[in-house]
């Protein structure tokens, strides 16, 4: 009789343990669902700011980023991201990141970006770009990107990711599809110890080089190289 119960309660464990399984994957599928339904909103909202933008090859745009283009975009974001509720499929870094890319498209619509219009624009490019690859990687599109398969990260790609809250050294590193699902699947955040690592590589990289105190110090010193933060 012992045994027939213990049999009994092992049984309805598994079953109970597979029920939860698999409602669990039913709600992770539908979630990845709705985010990839928000995640094509919120793209086709960027075409008027792709990464073609002012190219040769791109003959429906001459120049770079208006400014009441820019106003328009950081308007339709915010109705995609409180009026078609695009705002509750974005992971926590994604959220970060969409809101400071968001901050410097208004600042650029304001009149309020640095440097020169030109240099702005194109900044404001580059940014939105590097939003594209966040999203893609949210939803696990692994194409070839220029962020982690070519150019390397600039200064300004730098800035914006530390100022999101995210190591610009783990997101280069992404694009490979094992190690994107393992993390995603951990539910992994960078510690800010790499955050705070890679902030002081950054303003080490900005600092002026300091001027040899005598011509003898300069010969009898070799210089050590400057690391590369990224």
């Amino acid at each position: 009789m012992e045994i027939a119960t213990l049999v009994v309660t092992t049984a309805v464990a598994v079953v109970g343990l597979w029920a939860a399984h698999s409602f669990g994957r039913q709600q992770r599928l539908r979630v990845a669902e709705r985010r990839l339904d928000d995640y094509l909103g919120l793209w086709k909202l960027m075409e008027t700011a792709r990464a073609s933008r002012g190219e040769e090859d791109d003959p429906h745009a001459a120049g770079g980023v208006t400014r009441d283009e820019a106003l328009k975009l950081y308007d339709d974001m915010t109705g995609w991201y409180f009026g078609q509720g695009g705002g509750l499929s974005l992971p926590d870094e994604t959220k970060r990141l969409y809101l400071e890319v968001k901050k410097r498209i208004g600042l650029y619509a304001a009149g309020r970006s640095a440097g020169p219009a030109g240099d702005a624009s194109r900044r404001l490019l580059r940014d939105l770009s590097i939003l594209r690859t966040q999203l893609k990687n949210d939803v696990g599109v692994y194409g070839r990107s220029s962020f982690t398969f070519g150019d390397r990260l600039d200064e300004g790609d730098r800035e914006l990711l530390l100022a999101a809250g995210i190591s610009p050294r783990h997101w280069a590193s992404r694009g490979r599809p094992a190690q994107s699902r393992l993390l995603a699947a951990i539910g992994f955040d960078v510690p800010r110890w790499r955050l705070e690592r890679d902030r002081a590589a950054l303003e080490a990289a900005k600092a002026p080089a300091e001027e040899p105190e005598s011509a003898a110090s300069e010969l009898d010193t070799e210089p050590l190289p400057r690391s590369d933060p990224a």
